[in-house]
């Protein structure tokens, strides 16, 4: 955040504090006009006014500030990042070390890159402009669509270029360089460079095509997309042979599946060699049973689905086994999924699609977290370690559970929101007119924050050290 903007934040929050704040409290309890509140260890001061329309929350290497929903600034000087939101997601900044992001209605983006050998700036103006600056690895690159266009590492392309587009059109992928006049009709190909395997094709689209990658693939269809054969993988230990004469014949051949279709997508049916299994769909994706060693599935849409798989994924740089459920009963009535990990597994049913939500995870010799949300009436999340929030009303929260929703907007329609932590819970009710706390020593019930309608405190309980020892023969 921009120092002259912290610096009148400040400013503003010290002269209310000044001119508000009795003397000896650190307090100010006002809502829901205004309510300022500074508490240790920290310190931490916060500031709310207008209900939940102003909020300032300053911490050790923290700062969150705003005017919701107009915007939110938050600034973490311990990860060196920033963020400033304007009516999320119209206008979006992000900050970190690596580089910083800006959007506008994802139309107007730039972004920053900063590598130990310097940094480059890319930004764009969807779809008219574009640029790219200079990397190590790269070229700078610019496009004003449809006149011009260069651009490295863009939709998918190593490279891409055009001219007075559609007229010209050159794509480079894999190794293999694509030119086309009047895209898509027209075209050939060749090998991106002399180091890359030889490579040629051409086309007259939808009419016939060809591509050859000596040794590595080759693709050709006519009538597209009646007839196409693939050959991929040619130099690997995995090749692929898939053959589609639509609507009549449809196969696809590898070492790890054979799958073949007649009167697409009518009947088709699959098998995998090494884990035994084999599949029928008649027709795909309506009405699927397979079975085999590390799958099965027994499917009629959108009646009743029942499946499991053993998979392999990829967590914290390593690979684990997973079993994978699923059950669906009347889709989009009830649908269930299990994760299930050597030492963690993951719970999720939904009902009515997102109407209602629960999520469970559990971690070996942890204690479970769970999330539950039924839209629009509230959202209860519980963390491991005891933590609990829960709020109402929650309209966005089911479906964007994200963190800029939660600093931006959750707040403004959150008529009862519930906090427990440790021995610590509050509940406030009508943006904290209402307010309930307990700790371990005291219980308290205030209106506006300020009048205290009940308390109670709790005696501590009795000391276990019977004090230093008493000389022999003196009076108890």
């Amino acid at each position: 955040m921009p120092t002259a903007r912290r610096r009148l934040t400040l400013l503003v929050a010290g002269v209310l504090w000044l001119g508000l704040a009795p003397p000896g409290l650190a307090a100010v309890e006002l809502a829901p006009l205004l309510r300022m509140e500074t508490t240790a260890p920290g310190p931490r001061t916060t500031i709310e006014a207008a209900g939940p329309i102003f909020f300032y929350d300053h911490r050790p290497s923290r700062l969150q500030w705003g005017v919701r929903p107009l915007f939110s600034s938050l600034r973490n000087e311990e990860l060196s990042s920033g963020e400033f939101d304007l009516l999320f997601p119209l206008l979006t900044w992000r900050s970190r070390p690596e580089g910083a992001d800006f959007q506008l209605i994802q139309l107007l983006r730039w972004s920053t890159t900063r590598t130990p050998a310097g940094s480059s700036a890319d930004w764009m103006v969807f779809p008219l402009l574009a640029y790219q600056g200079a990397q190590p690895v790269r070229a700078p690159g610019f496009a004003l669509f449809p006149l011009y266009g260069s651009l490295h590492q863009f939709l998918g392309q190593t490279r891409l270029q055009f001219l007075l587009f559609p007229l010209w059109l050159s794509l480079e992928r894999d190794q293999v360089a694509r030119h086309y006049i009047l895209w898509p009709f027209f075209g050939w190909a060749a090998a991106a460079s002399e180091a890359a395997p030889r490579a040629h094709g051409w086309r007259f689209w939808p009419f016939y095509g060809e591509l050859v990658q000596e040794g590595v693939k080759e693709e050709r269809f006519a009538l597209w997309p009646l007839y196409s054969h693939l050959r991929l993988g040619l130099n690997s230990d995995a090749p692929q042979d898939a053959l589609a004469v639509l609507p009549f014949y449809a196969m696809r051949r590898s070492p790890d599946e054979q799958s073949t279709t007649w009167l697409w997508p009518l009947f088709s049916h699959i098998v995998k060699p090494a884990s035994h299994y084999s599949e029928w769909d008649l027709p795909w994706p309506l009405v699927r049973f397979g079975s085999g060693d590390d799958q099965s599935i027994r499917h009629v849409f959108p009646l009743y689905r029942d499946e499991w798989r053993m998979k392999t994924v990829s967590l914290f740089s390593r690979s684990e086994r997973v079993r994978s459920t699923s059950r669906l009963v009347l889709w989009p009535l009830y649908h269930a999924t299990s994760d299930i990990g050597p030492d963690w597994r993951r719970d999720r049913t939904e009902v009515l699609l997102l109407l209602y939500t629960d999520v469970r995870t559990k971690q070996a010799n942890t204690s479970e977290s769970r999330r539950i949300a039924l839209w629009p009436l509230f959202t209860y999340n519980k963390t491991p370690d005891g933590a609990v929030a829960f709020q109402t009303l929650a309209p966005i929260e089911p479906f964007l559970n994200t963190e800029p929703i939660m600093r931006n907007y959750s707040p403004l329609w959150s008529l009862a929101a519930y906090r427990r932590s440790g021995d610590a819970s509050e509940l406030s009710l009508f943006w904290g007119v209402i307010q309930w706390r307990a700790t371990k020593h005291a219980r308290q019930l205030r209106l506006f924050h300020l009048l205290p309608l009940w308390s109670q405190k709790r005696a501590a309980p009795p000391s276990s050290d019977p004090g230093p020892p008493r000389p022999a023969g003196a009076a108890p």
